[in-house]
């Protein structure tokens, strides 16, 4: 005879509504930390990218269309090789890093194991961005580009601590 589920009543199957809840705010976090990560760039004078090695030459597309769409901009960001982040700086600062160890909280980041997934929607977040004329434009990058970052707080919902994404989630896989 098989015990019953505590959630298991007159037949019912626990919901999976509470996963896709935590799924969704995880997804959410995600994306507003890659939203931050791809501003911190095009706001960047002297900005610099670092990627892993099979991603260089999709990095040296990014940059010369970012200097193509920034006039403004007067030097487009250098491009250099990482093993195994995508690293974003300014003035030789870290800004952003996906990927990699735990930085200080002044860097906006996106706790990874393999950050190649996250690269298409950063780079489609950027296009997205430049199209709509930012950083010269208006409450074109969304309500949350006008708001101090919390990277506390972010930091918090990426790795679960906060109660709104599963305890055990301590790095985001793609």
């Amino acid at each position: 005879m098989s015990e019953s589920h505590p959630d298991d009543v007159a037949g019912r199957h626990p919901s999976s509504v509470p996963h896709l809840r935590r799924d969704m705010l995880r997804d959410e976090a995600v994306s507003a930390s890659l939203a931050e990560c791809a501003r911190r760039l095009l706001r960047s004078e002297s900005g610099s990218l670092s990627v892993p090695g099979g991603m260089v030459d999709s990095a040296r597309r990014l940059a010369l269309r970012i200097s193509d769409d920034l006039p403004s901009m007067l030097r487009e960001p250098t491009v250099g090789v990482s093993d195994h982040s995508i690293s974003i700086g300014c003035s030789g600062r870290m800004t952003a890093l996906i990927g990699g160890e735990e930085p200080a909280e002044s860097v906006c980041w996106i706790p990874t194991g393999d950050p190649r997934g996250f690269w298409p929607p950063f780079v489609s977040i950027i296009r997205g961005l430049l199209a709509a004329g930012y950083p010269g434009c208006i409450d074109c990058a969304g309500p949350a580009a006008s708001e101090p970052w919390d990277e506390a707080g972010q930091r918090l919902l990426l790795s679960g601590r906060s109660g709104h994404a599963s305890s055990d989630q301590k790095q985001i896989g793609r």
